[in-house]
């Protein structure tokens, strides 16, 4: 049964990023033509190893968030309410180094935006298979909560919710990782860090992560315009 629009609001009412801090102009950085990660880390630390090399800190002038590069052309995704109102957003890598990120293009149907770089990002997230889906999966987040340090949560996939249920468009990823203001556009990933879906709400009735899976952020991207 489809739920009333007003009790889909109340259940995805978390879905927020964290207060941003006056900041100082971004400094370009330059890096190498992007490659994908290598999928083979172990445990909480070995994904975190590896995610600090393709998730970003993204600041508009309301809040800090995160974004997830992805896209071999510099998209680096995070979410529409992440972006919303702005032409440009400032980026972090894990080391300090603060860049420019246009906003591309967003989806008028999944809570999603496409961010570009130029030079991109030197690594992207390697895609994981449909087995990542499965519940009881293990899997990650990996973000900047309350626009601090760089982290990792583990929990469990524990189900794919339709669209009707939350209405909104496309299957969500329900998950038990812990996810705070700050992690919107934080990558899931499974145990071998490679990319499962993209947060974008936190349920506020039990507590459980949301995220668009990877097949609504390849849908995304594929209806968007190379830039």
């Amino acid at each position: 049964m489809r739920r009333p629009a007003a009790l889909a609001a109340l259940i995805l009412a978390a879905a927020a990023c964290a207060p941003a801090a006056p900041t100082s102009q971004p400094i370009p950085t330059v890096t190498a033509a992007p490659v994908q990660a290598a999928a083979a880390p172990t445990g909480t630390d070995g994904v975190l190893a590896e995610a600090r090399q393709f998730v970003y800190r993204v600041r508009n002038p309301q809040c800090l968030s995160t974004g997830t590069a992805f896209d071999y052309d510099g998209a680096i995704i995070t979410n529409r309410h992440v972006a919303a109102g702005a032409d440009t957003l400032q980026l972090s890598t894990w080391s300090g180094t603060d860049f420019t990120a246009s906003v591309a293009g967003h989806s008028g149907t999944v809570d999603l935006a496409r961010l570009t770089a130029s030079p991109p990002g030197p690594v992207v997230a390697p895609p994981a298979g449909p087995a990542a889906l499965a519940a009881g999966a293990r899997v990650y987040v990996t973000g900047y909560p309350q626009g601090d340090q760089l982290t990792v949560t583990s929990g469990t996939v524990i189900g794919v919710i339709s669209a009707t249920e939350l209405d909104v468009a496309g299957p969500v990823m329900e998950i038990s990782a812990t996810v705070q203001p700050g992690n919107s556009g934080s990558p899931v990933l499974d145990s071998a860090g490679r990319l499962v879906g993209v947060v974008f709400a936190l349920d506020a009735r039990n507590g459980h992560g949301l995220a668009m899976p990877l097949s609504t952020l390849s849908s995304f991207l594929s209806g968007l315009p190379s830039t």
